[in-house]
């Protein structure tokens, strides 16, 4: 059998839910054998709460066991380790960097607010290229002005 892609969007195994061991031990080898099932367009690139660790580069390596293509992080990780430290992980690991606008700050922040953190990360993450920003999964309680913020942001600053 042969898989074209393969994303696996797998949320729950993300801290507190699991602990580092259990990623370890039951989650990573079970991505592993899909992808030696399916070859290497299995990958799994969601999993968060590595600003819980004190050492949170060991979980972004982990993350590179089951999506090693690029580097993700999202809000609320992001906000509070800084754009810079997922920067220069990907930097010193030759990868493409992504970094997500978090779903709750999004629902309840100001536009100005969401305007200066899609800059900052813009100003950040897109030093030197390889680099793509998303919004974290835009509800239905997200203010149209929020997204709009976004936008204008991403259009005026999101050039390099």
């Amino acid at each position: 059998m042969m898989c074209r892609r393969f994303m696996g969007s797998d949320a729950t195994a993300s801290l507190p839910i699991v602990n580092l061991d259990i990623l370890k031990k039951w989650t990573v080898p079970y991505i592993e054998r899909l992808r030696d099932f399916c070859g290497l367009q299995v990958y799994v690139p969601n999993w968060v709460g590595e600003s819980l660790l004190d050492n949170p580069a060991e979980m972004l390596d982990l993350k590179q066991l089951v999506c090693p293509g690029f580097v993700e992080g999202q809000d609320p990780d992001v906000e509070k380790l800084g754009p810079a430290f997922y920067k220069k992980y990907a930097a010193e690991n030759g990868l493409p960097l992504i970094l997500g606008i978090g779903a709750a700050f999004l629902a309840t922040a100001t536009p100005a607010a969401v305007n200066a953190r899609v800059q900052h990360y813009l100003d950040v993450g897109g030093e030197n290229g390889r680099f793509a920003l998303y919004l974290c999964n835009l509800g239905a309680t997200t203010p149209a002005d929020n997204v709009r913020a976004a936008v204008a942001a991403v259009r005026q600053h999101g050039v390099y």
